[in-house]
């Protein structure tokens, strides 16, 4: 998740920037949108939520075979 975590703190900042210092409905939502943002990968764009599944299989396999080869999306 640590690659990843940039982009949520980056939400967090423009929200107290925009003085939403409570977890209210708005903000909530606001945060859980972050698995639909648009990631740049070698095959498209995808959801960071599909960025995420392709990071935890790829970090499964290379594991499993000691060929350590992560699947990373590039800029958002």
């Amino acid at each position: 998740m640590e690659p990843f975590r940039p982009l949520v703190d980056l939400r967090v900042r423009r929200l107290m920037m925009a003085d939403h210092l409570t977890l209210d409905k708005e903000t909530t939502a606001y945060l859980a949108r972050i698995g639909r943002q648009d990631m740049i990968t070698d095959i498209g764009v995808s959801p960071l939520a599909t960025c995420v599944e392709r990071l935890a299989s790829s970090l499964a396999q290379s594991l499993a075979d000691g060929k350590y080869q992560l699947v990373l999306p590039g800029a958002p």
